[in-house]
């Protein structure tokens, strides 16, 4: 990530170092030439800073100045994407946390869930075996004023003779819609 940005800007250091030597000046002085350690933009700095008189013309100092404008900008841009990605790094370790936080949370539900159902189940078993012990007169009048889905749920869960003798007790419209809610399909 930083060579994108630093190597553009050392090619035009460059090209500025080589454009200066090309505009007739024969060598850089003595104590640049032995510093094998400095770089194209310290050797800038030094041209711009130090040694003024070497640039003759506005057009060389000008092409300096941008490079150095340019340079700051990139510096700039430079920091403000490392605090981007901290901050991405920050919100994605939140962002984890919180999934492994929910995965947990959605497994303690499920759980929940589960319980709930098995007992729901249960005690549609014991409504069952209550209906099934009573006499199919006793039953049938309960089983007319239940809603229907309770009803139709009770009906297929009990005996399928016992479920047939108190459907024949109950009003006939309501036997007919309790037996279609069960979906029996019809013999052809």
């Amino acid at each position: 990530m930083r060579y994108k940005v630093l190597l553009p800007l050392a090619a035009i250091k460059i090209a500025a170092l080589a454009l200066w030597l090309y505009t007739g000046h024969d060598i850089l002085p003595t104590q640049v030439v032995h510093a094998q350690s400095s770089s194209p933009a310290v050797e800038l700095d030094r041209l711009v800073l130090k040694e003024p008189v070497i640039l003759k013309s506005s057009k060389e100092r000008s092409m300096i100045e941008a490079i150095k404008r340019r340079e700051v900008e990139l510096d700039a841009k430079e920091e403000d994407l490392k605090l981007k990605e901290e901050r991405l790094g920050s919100l994605k370790k939140d962002l984890n946390s919180k999934i492994v936080e929910l995965n947990r949370m959605q497994v303690k539900y499920e759980s929940l869930i589960l319980r709930i159902e098995e007992a729901q189940s249960e005690m549609v078993k014991k409504t069952v075996k209550i209906y099934e012990s009573m006499a199919p007169a006793e039953a049938a009048p309960r089983i007319e004023k239940l809603n229907e889905k309770m009803a139709v749920q009770i009906l297929a869960k009990m005996n399928a003779k016992k479920a047939g003798r108190i459907l024949g007790l109950v009003e006939l419209d309501k036997a007919v819609k309790l037996t279609h809610m069960l979906k029996i399909k019809p013999i052809k």
